[in-house]
Parts: C-alpha cells; sequence; structure tokens
C-alpha cells in the first residue's frame, strides 16, 4: 500500500506560486500561520522586491489586510492554513464578498482525496467547500504543480472581474508526497 504524508513544502511548488503571483500582477502577499506547507515560499516572497509581504498573526486579520491593500491599489494574495480558514469567515464574508474584495486566497485541502488525517478529511472535505458556495466565492482545486500558476493567473483574473475574493484550495502533489 502506498501512503501519503505531508512534507515540508517542495521547492517547485514554492517556486510555481511565486511565478504565478508575478505573471498575474500581484504585489501584495499575506502569509498567515504559516504550516509546512509554505515553508519554501515565504522567504521567496519576503526577500523578492516585487512583493510587498505581510505576515498577519490570525486569518481574519489576513482578509482585512487584503481588503485595505487593494482599496490602497495594491494587488493583493493571501495565504492561509486551512484550519485558519473558518476563524477568518466573518471577516471574510463581512468584507471581502458584501463589499467585492477581489484578492485570491491559497490554502491547502486538507479533505481532498490523499489526505493522510482522518479528522481533516471528515472536516475540510465538505465544509470548507461547501461554506465557499454559500458565500458565492468562486474557487478551484489544483493538484497539478505544472498547473499552479497558470491558475493563480487565472483566478487573479477572476477576482477583478467579478470583485470578489477567488480560492485555489491546493491538493495533490502540490501539497502530498506520495
Amino acid at each position: 500500500m502506498t501512503e501519503s504524508k505531508q512534507t515540508v513544502q517542495k521547492p517547485e511548488v514554492a517556486q510555481a506560486i511565486v511565478d504565478g503571483f508575478k505573471r498575474a500582477g500581484i504585489d501584495f502577499v499575506v502569509i498567515a500561520t504559516p504550516e509546512p506547507q509554505y515553508d519554501a515560499v515565504i522567504p521567496l516572497i519576503a526577500n523578492d522586491p516585487s512583493f510587498q509581504y505581510v505576515p498577519a498573526l490570525q486569518e481574519a486579520q489576513g482578509a482585512a489586510i487584503c481588503a485595505g491593500a487593494w482599496a490602497g491599489g495594491k494587488k493583493p494574495a493571501f495565504i492561509l492554513t486551512s484550519a485558519g480558514y473558518y476563524p477568518m469567515l466573518w471577516e471574510f464574508a463581512a468584507q471581502s464578498v458584501l463589499w467585492g474584495i477581489p484578492f485570491i486566497f491559497l490554502i491547502p485541502h486538507l479533505g481532498d482525496v490523499g489526505c493522510p488525517w482522518w479528522v481533516m478529511s471528515i472536516r475540510d472535505s465538505h465544509c470548507m467547500t461547501q461554506t465557499m458556495e454559500v458565500f458565492g466565492v468562486p474557487y478551484t482545486v489544483v493538484e497539478r504543480v505544472q498547473d499552479l500558476s497558470t491558475e493563480i493567473v487565472r483566478a487573479h483574473v477572476h477576482a477583478g472581474a467579478s470583485l470578489r475574493p477567488v480560492g485555489l484550495l491546493l491538493g495533490g502533489e502540490t501539497v502530498w508526497t506520495y
């Protein structure tokens, strides 16, 4: 039996995120409560003059920071944990969705097929996507590293056109090693 495991972020995933942000014209990146999937991307973003990097202590703060950045003329993206998605919901719904604040957010889809943690599979497999649907937040699940950069660009274009946040749920090989 093949076993999957979560590891620190693969360098090629981190580079695909940075490349996608640059291709999309994103210039402001908030990262909340880093977890192992983001270990490789944080220094790439923090040390790249193309981005203004803002660490957030809580996910709700991250959504508010993205809203303020957009109001100030920036093109924001938000990287957060799957556990942090739920505490962020009020801020997210009250500001970003209600007032039409466009930004993209990247979040591990730990309920994706292949997730070795049963509790995450139960919680995230349905709840995360259902709450996005309730709030009318478009999202896509990205499972292949080679698709990540293009999907970031597509999400950013859609966020700008719809004036809504757009989610990129990272699953498959973008999160797991098999």
